[in-house]
């Protein structure tokens, strides 16, 4: 369900979900006072909790507007941007799809697929 409201929200699920746990990690570790949180209780598992984050991260409202800056925005604004899971400013998924098989034999089937197309057409 909350994949699919990042769907809805344009949001991509992979920066996002990675930006919510950093707040979820900070605000234990207490450098996000329970005020930013404004009305939330920060607890990680709480999908509740998650989407209401969501909603504000859509409407810059509170500390949503971090959220859309991103993870190294976050940390960087709460002084804890070497927490951030990131990379030149773009957080990192949780997967390695180096190690994948169904991606082995994809991979090959992409690049010969986009060879094909003529950028001047589209």
């Amino acid at each position: 369900m909350l994949g699919e409201l990042c769907d809805r929200y344009g949001m991509d699920s992979i920066s996002v979900s990675n930006t919510i746990g950093l707040v979820f990690t900070l605000f234990e570790m207490g450098a996000i006072p329970k005020e930013a949180a404004g009305d939330l209780t920060l607890k990680w598992g709480d999908a509740d909790c998650i989407e209401q984050l969501l909603h504000k991260t859509l409407q810059r409202e509170g500390i949503g507007k971090w959220i859309a800056e991103g993870a190294a925005a976050l940390g960087r604004h709460f002084g804890k941007e070497q927490e951030a899971v990131q990379v030149n400013g773009l957080e990192v998924p949780y997967h390695d799809p180096r190690g994948s098989s169904e991606w082995q034999l994809f991979m090959p089937l992409l690049r010969a697929v986009l060879a094909t197309i003529n950028p001047t057409t589209l």
